[in-house]
């Protein structure tokens, strides 16, 4: 009862407050226009503030056009004579810089980028620190540092700071800036360029310090959906994002069109060799395992024609793989690629007048179907389902239109529901269902996971309105709660064909909406269109207060404090009964967790442990890590860490171990080292190396102990199961006690895997340490913390939800020596001071507070 009373009064309390900000930035107007049309952003519009000792700029910088020439910051202190400039300019094709000059004097440092690296909201993290009380400059890009000694000679300067263009400087790049902070001695300024129009500058604490001519305020581009180009085919086409060579790939029976993203080209190429399925539908998808471009058609094909063409995107030959259909056509069916095992799957869909909720599976090796039956919580027959892919073999199926009865001719239902299916154990879970969500529409096939893996987009949209629009929700993983999100996007529902799409491009951070509007003889119109990610809700857009009048407002406020007053009272009382218990309860389950994570490492017989030192186990439990010679060592993890995914090829092998050979000399080296391998596996039981269609991977038995295997599933079994968090957490302690994920081991290759062990961690732990800290459950945020730490030593998040925790428990002495921990390491990360005392960080004792200021 006190936690809905609660959320009400948190409700009037929005209410009487402003709507959330959100961080974009501000775009500027370059070369390519009039001198009197490019921005010019002065920070200090009125009067420039005094800094001593030092002034620090940090910033994120996109060079939109990497062959644009001009001015990203001046620093002028005309009573001093000294003038700094920041300038980013174009050496060859391949190869741009940014210089830092004493203007009209001389060049201080002369910092290289890659072009490739550039683009249109490709952020690069810039920080420029004159050092006053030190004479040096230094500036960090993308935290590599670059110094210039004995170029100031004052020890305060009230500069004047311009972007762009200024007084005789006109020339600007093509560029966008956000998230600047400009700070000295007991000062700082943050701007987070949210404005929507307008010509005023305000910091964070809604003041106007800047003025800024000819803005491109980057907010718009994250609530209007940007047109960004139209295709017309007289001809059944497929369409879909190649996000590895960053474009769009639009193919029918004979042609495939190009439009690349990074320079906005079209190019069209002809197919070696037509497409032989008869396309209906256009369905496809792209393998990037083997670069092919697969379209299909599961229904409607003459027997004894294809149903499935590969096309390779490097050669453009096409070839055929698949006669087999299914018994009836499944429009709108959702689909997902299972990499691992080499799978397509495909669930629901609708077809002579039956819906369905059939999961079938297409081998990607043979391009045999098969009708799979899953366990678990019924999902009803539909189609205009969405789809979004998890981890480890998961997806989450959201909505759709049908009945439980699957026939046509009963009537149709909007479904608002979610469930989670597990590929691995063959299982749907019922996760939420919105029974008060009114509104009559359908999903988009492909939705877009959020970086914290807590919600995810989908396009919602009426089907059966001709004359249609389609928005944006974004919708939570864990409850459901939704909200719309930019602007809509117009489309033309006539044909059952039409479809809308989502694509998610993570190097601009861009989500792209791709509407295909079929016509009755098979022909389309195909429109794309983009906004920025993360997109804003028309209140954040606008960010504008909700204004009431007066006497409504004191009645607010009234109702407001006598039921937070009720809250309080009924909050306390419950409390008070509880709270010595848990507390004293999770200070002793913390005791337990150190004591037992100081326990020596227990060893057991038929095991390998790559966290911390390299180990290796025979069936006598024997050490035989001597065994493992630096390339066995290296093969051996190559196939471990590859098992899961894709197994490893031997070209994988040869540009991994022994990248300078050739092709003959790599294959008798890996020869000689897999055989190696092989009889020093002999002596472990549980493990089997399994040479298939030219490709190795393990095979497991429950006798076989892997310290990386037994991690994985402890983090998804934490990740998907609501119970037992408490013993997946002491799992995942007792392997990162041990030691860093592969420090043992130092080579190239392996840096793929270290990321995405890291990704996989931050798609888990962080979710999972906010939930528990939510409720109340310290103990284990603690624990979860020191997970994190395994990849970060100096974590802000971690340590911030940590600190408080030890707070919350009454544990303050623990509190201030793990401060006094964390400022060693962070000066060793850092080389500078940790700039908040112990005092300073324990007032922030409010959720929000932890998670959104950061507090450094």
């Amino acid at each position: 009862m006190y936690n809905k009373l609660l959320r009400f009064c948190l409700l009037l309390l929005i209410i009487l407050d402003t709507l959330v900000s959100f961080t974009q930035g501000l775009q500027f107007n370059s070369n390519d226009k009039l001198i009197a049309e490019r921005t010019s952003y002065s920070v200090f519009k009125d009067k420039s503030e005094v800094f001593k000792d030092f002034i620090e700029f940090n910033f994120q910088l996109s060079i939109i056009n990497s062959s644009s020439f001009g001015n990203i910051i001046s620093i002028k202190d005309n009573e001093n004579s000294h003038y700094y400039d920041l300038i980013y300019a174009s050496k060859n094709d391949s190869i741009s810089y940014l210089k830092l000059n004493l203007e009209s004097k001389t060049t201080l440092l002369t910092i290289s980028f890659t072009k490739v690296d550039l683009g249109h909201h490709k952020w690069h993290n810039i920080c420029l620190k004159l050092d006053l009380k030190n004479d040096s400059i230094i500036v960090k890009v993308n935290n590599k540092s670059y110094a210039a000694y004995n170029n100031i000679v004052i020890n305060k300067i009230q500069p004047e700071i311009f972007f762009g263009k200024h007084i005789s400087v006109i020339d600007v790049p093509e560029m966008a800036i956000k998230n600047l902070s400009i700070q000295g001695k007991n000062k700082k300024f943050n701007f987070y360029f949210n404005e929507i129009n307008g010509t005023d500058v305000h910091d964070s604490n809604s003041n106007t310090l800047g003025y800024v001519e000819n803005p491109i305020w980057l907010i718009n581009e994250s609530y209007s959906w940007r047109f960004r180009e139209g295709f017309l085919s007289n001809k059944v086409c497929a369409i879909n994002f190649d996000e590895l060579n960053q474009r769009f790939i639009i193919l029918n029976k004979d042609s495939v069109i190009y439009y690349n993203l990074s320079d906005q080209s079209i190019n069209k190429r002809s197919l070696f060799h037509p497409v032989m399925v008869s396309m209906r539908l256009g369905t496809n998808f792209i393998n990037p395992q083997n670069n092919l471009f697969c379209i299909y058609e599961v229904n409607d094909i003459d027997s004894g024609k294809p149903t499935v063409s590969k096309i390779d995107l490097k050669t453009l030959t096409c070839t055929t793989s698949c006669f087999d259909q299914l018994k009836n056509q499944h429009h709108h069916h959702i689909s997902y690629l299972d990499k691992k095992n080499n799978e397509y799957w495909i669930f629901g869909g609708f077809g002579n007048k039956r819906y369905s909720n059939e999961f079938y599976s297409l081998n990607l090796d043979n391009y045999k179907w098969r009708n799979v039956k899953f366990l678990g919580d019924f999902i009803t027959p539909r189609f205009f389902s969405g789809l979004v892919s998890f981890v480890d073999r998961k997806f989450i199926i959201f909505g759709g239109v049908g009945n439980p009865s699957g026939d046509q001719t009963v009537g149709k239902i909007y479904y608002t529901d979610c469930y989670m299916v597990d590929l691995n154990t063959q299982k749907t879970r019922k996760l939420w269902e919105l029974k008060d969500f009114n509104k009559k529409m359908v999903s988009g096939r492909n939705m877009i996971l959020t970086p914290d893996s807590t919600h995810f987009y989908t396009i919602y949209y009426k089907e059966y309105i001709p004359n249609t629009y389609l928005n944006l929700y974004k919708f939570s993983i864990h409850n459901g709660e939704y909200e719309m999100l930019g602007d809509s996007i117009p489309m033309v529902s006539e044909r059952i064909r039409t479809n809308a799409n989502l694509y998610l491009n993570k190097i601009t951070a861009e989500i792209y909406c791709v509407t295909q509007e079929f016509q009755l003889d098979g022909s389309s119109q195909i429109k794309i269109y983009s906004i920025s990610n993360p997109p804003v809700s028309k209140e954040g857009f606008y960010n504008k207060p909700i204004k009431i009048n007066s006497s409504k407002k004191i009645t607010i406020l009234m109702l407001f404090i006598v039921l937070l007053l009720m809250v309080i009272l009924f909050y306390f009382y419950n409390l008070l009964q509880k709270k010595k218990v848990k507390i004293q309860g999770q200070r002793q389950q913390i005791k337990r967790v150190n004591n037992t994570s100081k326990q020596t490492l227990i060893t057991q017989k038929n095991s390998i442990y790559i966290f911390g030192n390299f180990l290796v186990y025979d069936a006598k439990q024997r050490d035989i890590s001597h065994m493992f010679s630096p390339k066995i060592k290296q093969l051996f993890l190559l196939i471990l860490l590859s098992s899961d995914n894709n197994h490893v090829s031997s070209n994988d092998i040869y540009s991994a171990l022994w990248p300078d050979k050739s092709n003959e000399k790599a294959k008798n080296s890996k020869g000689v080292t897999l055989n190696l391998l092989r009889k020093i596996l002999i002596d472990i039981n549980g493990v089997e190396l399994i040479s298939k269609n030219k490709k190795l991977f393990f095979e497991y038995k429950e006798d076989f102990y892997c310290d990386y295997l037994y991690f994985k599933n402890s983090l998804n079994k934490l990740q998907t199961e609501n119970i037992n968090s408490d013993k997946h957490i002491k799992k995942l302690l007792s392997v990162v006690t041990k030691g860093k994920f592969l420090c043992s081991t130092d080579s190239e290759f392996l840096d793929k895997f270290k990321m995405e062990f890291e990704n996989d961690l931050l798609k888990v732990i962080p979710y999972q340490l906010d939930i528990n800290f939510q409720n109340h459950n310290y103990s284990q945020a603690i624990q979860l913390a020191k997970i994190l730490y395994h990849i970060d030593l100096t974590n802000k998040l971690a340590f911030n939800y940590e600190l408080i925790s030890y707070v919350r428990l009454n544990m303050t002495e623990k509190a201030k020596k793990r401060f006094n921990a964390y400022i060693i390491d962070y000066k060793k990360e850092n080389e500078d001071d940790f700039p908040f005392t112990f005092r300073e960080l324990i007032k922030y004792k409010s959720l929000e507070i932890i998670k959104e200021n950061a507090l450094f």
